[in-house]
């Protein structure tokens, strides 16, 4: 399994959907593993980490790299080599979801 680390930063891209949408593109390019998280530094940033075959993570990265949500202000997409712990899509989407329907 190849792995990679993907980071979107700019404004306005957290509280918007935007982990929604990265894991929604994730499994419709077939990524097993994946996981994102928001980042607050001197900006907003989403942190997205992904396992696959490499021609699918090509194709992820790709896609991330040129599509953004309407309301976001993405300034740089950088994707970075990872060795890390990614979990596989489904735990992500059970624990993302619990999470979002705890909150309400």
């Amino acid at each position: 399994m190849q792995k990679m680390k993907v980071v979107i930063s700019g404004g306005n891209i957290h509280g918007i959907g935007y982990r929604y949408f990265l894991m929604e593109a994730a499994l419709s390019h077939g990524i097993e593993h994946f996981r994102a998280i928001n980042v607050s530094n001197d900006r907003q940033e989403v942190h997205l980490f992904a396992g696959g075959e490499d021609d699918q993570l090509g194709e992820f990265y790709r896609f991330v790299s040129t599509h953004f949500l309407r309301e976001a202000r993405v300034e740089m997409v950088v994707r970075e080599e990872y060795s890390g712990y990614i979990p596989k899509i489904d735990s992500f989407a059970l624990v993302f979801n619990w999470g979002r329907c705890g909150s309400a």
